[in-house]
């Protein structure tokens, strides 16, 4: 289902939702996100029910309208409460209710988007969506970017003013992290703070000369990886 037609060429910020407080924080989240990247919205809900809800488990047709119309009511609340974050501003927003398992499903279409957006905690267990573990898993296996988006008070001028923090760790991934958070702070005009820290691991038994070795090292790391 959808709720205005866009574009298919144009990338996309999927976010998904269950219904709980947490999923709508990461629509807000996402709304702002893609009126700031120009690009479409796409919300979508999953009523698959978990694979051991019960052998020999069938759903009969007044089950499955029911559980398409529970996944609509969703869909409209997240609807209303991505346009309250962006007023007066043009959002490209469809909508879509899915009977396939949320986490499979998220994880085939991370190929074809920018990024997911998804809340940090679900409804549960045994309800729908299970977003607390099913955030684990999707950043793990996602081939783009992840957004997990924390329960906050809502989207002020003091909120979206905020710097963004990278951490930087001197492998490959730290290069794709600092690049995305270079286009961040670009986008939002804000301050960019990275952050690289490091241990001897042994403990304090290291020579006062060599920790200024490490230290200088280190520093050199952290401007190279910056460098680019």
């Amino acid at each position: 289902m959808a709720d205005s037609t866009a574009a298919q060429s144009v990338p996309q910020l999927i976010a998904a939702v269950d219904g709980s407080a947490s999923s709508y924080h990461a629509v807000a989240w996402a709304a702002v996100e893609a009126v700031l990247r120009r690009r479409r919205l796409h919300i979508l809900t999953s009523v698959a029910l978990p694979g051991d809800f019960g052998p020999g488990r069938t759903l009969s047709d007044t089950d499955v309208e029911w559980m398409r119309r529970d996944g609509e009511r969703i869909l409209t609340e997240a609807g209303r409460i991505a346009r309250a974050a962006v007023p007066g501003e043009e959002l490209a927003l469809t909508t879509e209710v899915s009977f396939d398992l949320l986490i499979p499903m998220l994880i085939d279409r991370s190929r074809r988007v920018e990024t997911l957006v998804v809340g940090s905690r679900g409804l549960g267990a045994f309800q729908r969506g299970m977003l607390g573990s099913m955030s684990t898993t999707v950043t793990r296996h996602a081939h783009c970017p992840v957004a997990v988006i924390h329960d906050f008070s809502g989207i002020t001028p003091e909120w979206t003013d905020k710097p963004v923090v990278v951490g930087v760790d001197g492998i490959g991934n730290s290069v794709l992290a600092i690049e995305l958070a270079f286009e961040e702070a670009s986008l939002r005009k804000v301050g960019l703070t990275a952050v690289h820290t490091w241990s001897d691991v042994t403990g304090l038994d290291i020579p006062l000369a060599d920790w200024y070795a490490m230290l200088e090292s280190e520093q050199v790391l952290l401007a190279e990886q910056l460098a680019g």
